[in-house]
This record gives C-alpha cells, structure tokens and sequence, in this order.
C-alpha cells in the first residue's frame, strides 16, 4: 500500500511540474497574441492562439477533440491568481482567459477526490 501511495505522490509532483512550467511558458509575453495551453488526452496538445469568448469546448476542438479515453467530467483550468497556481474543476461551458492551461483526464475510476496543486479558498 505504501509503494502505492508514493507512486500517486510522485505522479501529482510530474503534473504539477508540468502544469507550472506551462504556466509560466504562456505568461510570457513577447508580443504575439495571448495564447493558452492544452494538454492531456487531446489529439494534438499544445499551445494555441486564444480568442475573445472562447470556451473550454472550443479550446479541446482546436486542440483536434478528445483522443481516445478522455472524459468531458474530468477537465481542469489551471491559471495563476496572486503568482500561485490555482486548478478549477471545469467544464465545457466554462470561458478560457489568456495564460490558462487546460487539463484533459481519464474518466475518474474509484476516486471520490480529485488531486489538484493548489486550491482557492
């Protein structure tokens, strides 16, 4: 069991890591448009050029949809608020600010809790 839980320890630490770093690549600004960035089970993650109104939904159809296993009940927007990273459970429907990160999971599997970096409270 505790083999177990150092794995999922270890595996929050890499998408956190991954989450900040992409942080911190969209909030540079070096005179191009305002971009986000996807990643997870999309077809093609990345960064993209974000637009006035956009929404997740429209955010995961740039990104080529949902590849395979990825679930629309288990998205996540990651921004920094205050110079912390804050993650919000999202949906389709929600709006993209420039310099967010879009997360796109697997179906949550016996797991009553979602992992997230940071919370706001």
């Amino acid at each position: 069991m505790r083999r177990g839980r150092q794995l999922g320890t270890l595996v929050t630490l890499v998408v956190c890591i991954q989450l900040a770093a992409a942080l911190l690549a969209t909030d540079q600004t070096d005179g191009d448009s305002p971009g986000y960035h996807i990643f997870g089970l999309v077809e093609s993650p990345g960064d993209y050029e974000w637009t006035n109104g956009m929404t997740v939904r429209d955010a995961i159809r740039a990104a080529g949809g949902y590849a395979r296993g990825g679930s629309r009940d288990e998205l996540q927007i990651q921004r920094i608020v205050d110079g912390r990273i804050v993650s919000l459970v999202a949906t389709e429907a929600d709006g993209v600010q420039p310099g967010n990160v879009i997360m796109v999971r697997a179906p949550a599997v016996g797991r009553n809790r979602r992992l997230t970096c940071s919370t706001r409270r």
